[in-house]
C-alpha cells in the first residue's frame, strides 16, 4: 500500500548537512565530556542539565520515552490555521512503573489514547507535536487506543535499549513492537545523541527511523539543538527527511520558550513538503502539575510554482501527575 507520492551561538545556528552530522558522529564521537579544564567541564554539565530540564518542560518525545517512573498525563487543546477550521482534541497518556525483572532491567505498563495517531513507530506523542498532516494514516476523527509493555535497560552509560510490545485499536486491532536504541556522548563540549528505532505493525510491516541531534550551549539558560531525522517504512515510497533547529530558553521565571524551524521533505522522487517556524511558550500556572502552552506558527509551502504562507496557532493545557510535578509554584 502506497500512501503518497513521493562553540558559540553563531556556530550553532549554521545549518549542517545531514551527511556531515553522521560523519562527525562516527569519526569523533566519544562517550564522555572530554573537557580541557574544570571550567570547560562545568559548561558541559550545565548544558546537560539545561537540555534535560527544557526537554521535559516541552514534552520532547525522546524525553517522554526516557522517563522511567509512573506518570499520568491528561492533555486537551485546539489548533487551527487559515486553510481549515479550528480543531479540538484530547489525549491521555499513562505510564505505570512495574517491579523490574532484575536490577539491570525495568518494566513499564503504558497506555495512550488520542485522535489522528501516526503508525510510524512511535507511541502517541504530546498534542503539540501532532503537526505532520501528511503523515497521518488514520483519520483525524478516529480515536486510537494503544496499550503496551516496555522493557528497558537500567544503564546510565553506553547504549540505552527499550522494547515495546503492544496492541493498537482504531477500527480494528493491530499488533506491534518497537525496538529503540540510544547512544549519546560529546564532541569537545557539543553533546550528541543518536537514536535508532526498528518497528513492526502487523497491517503495515516493518519500518526504521534514525535521528541524530547536536546540542550547543549558548549560556546557562539557553541552548541550540540541530537534528536530522530519516524515516522509512514498507508503506511509503523513499525516505522521509527532517532537518530541524531549536533554540530553547528558560531565562524567565516559570516560562520556557522554544523557537523552532522544521523542514520536511521526502525522496523517490524528491519532494519538498514544507518549512515551518514555531514559537512555543509554556509555563505552569498556580501548580507545577498544571501547564499551558501557546504556539503561533507559520508554514511555508510551494504550491503550483508559488510560495504559500499559512499562519496557524495552537493552544494546549496539560495536567501532569508524577514525582516531579508536585505542589504549588
Amino acid at each position: 500500500m502506497k500512501i503518497r507520492q513521493k562553540t558559540s551561538a553563531y556556530i550553532a545556528l549554521i545549518p549542517i548537512p545531514g551527511t556531515t552530522l553522521f560523519l562527525l558522529f562516527f569519526l569523533f564521537g566519544g562517550s564522555g565530556c572530554t573537557h580541557l579544564d574544570q571550567q570547560h567541564g562545568k559548561a558541559c554539565e550545565s548544558l546537560t542539565r539545561l537540555a534535560i530540564n527544557l526537554d521535559s518542560i516541552f514534552a520532547d518525545p525522546l524525553a517522554e520515552e526516557e522517563y522511567r517512573k509512573t506518570r499520568i498525563k491528561l492533555s486537551g487543546g485546539m489548533k487551527g490555521n487559515t486553510e481549515k477550521r479550528m480543531e479540538y482534541s484530547g489525549r491521555t497518556k499513562v505510564r505505570i512503573a512495574l517491579p523490574g525483572l532484575e536490577e539491570r532491567w525495568g518494566v513499564i505498563l503504558g497506555g495512550d489514547t488520542g485522535k489522528g495517531a501516526t503508525s510510524f513507530g512511535d507511541s502517541l506523542g504530546d498534542l503539540a507535536y501532532e503537526d505532520n498532516d501528511e503523515l497521518l494514516l488514520t483519520s483525524e476523527d478516529e480515536r486510537t487506543y494503544e496499550s503496551f509493555l516496555r522493557f528497558f535497560r537500567n544503564k546510565e552509560s553506553g547504549i540505552k535499549i527499550d522494547l515495546d510490545i503492544g496492541v493498537k485499536y482504531t477500527n480494528q486491532f493491530r499488533y506491534f513492537f518497537r525496538l529503540r536504541g540510544t547512544h549519546e556522548g560529546w564532541i569537545d563540549c557539543i553533546k550528541y545523541r543518536y537514536t535508532h528505532r526498528v518497528f513492526w505493525l502487523n497491517t503495515e510491516g516493518f519500518g526504521t527511523r534514525g535521528r541524530i541531534e547536536f546540542d550547543f550551549g549558548v549560556d546557562e539558560d539557553v541552548f541550540v539543538r540541530q537534528s536530522v531525522e530519516m524515516w522509512f517504512s514498507e508503506v511509503t515510497e523513499g525516505l522521509d527527511i527532517y532537518y530541524n533547529i531549536y533554540l530553547r530558553d528558560k531565562t524567565r521565571r516559570n516560562l520556557a520558550v522554544s523557537y523552532e524551524l522544521k523542514n520536511y521533505g521526502s525522496t523517490d522522487p524528491w519532494l519538498f513538503h514544507y518549512s515551518q517556524f514555531t514559537g512555543r511558550f509554556r509555563r505552569s500556572i498556580f501548580y507545577k502539575w498544571l501547564e499551558i502552552e501557546m504556539a503561533p506558527n507559520i508554514r511555508f509551502k510551494e504550491r503550483n510554482g508559488k510560495w504559500v504562507f499559512r499562519p496557524g496557532f495552537e493552544f494546549y493545557i496539560s495536567l501532569i501527575f508524577d514525582a516531579t510535578h508536585r505542589g504549588r509554584i
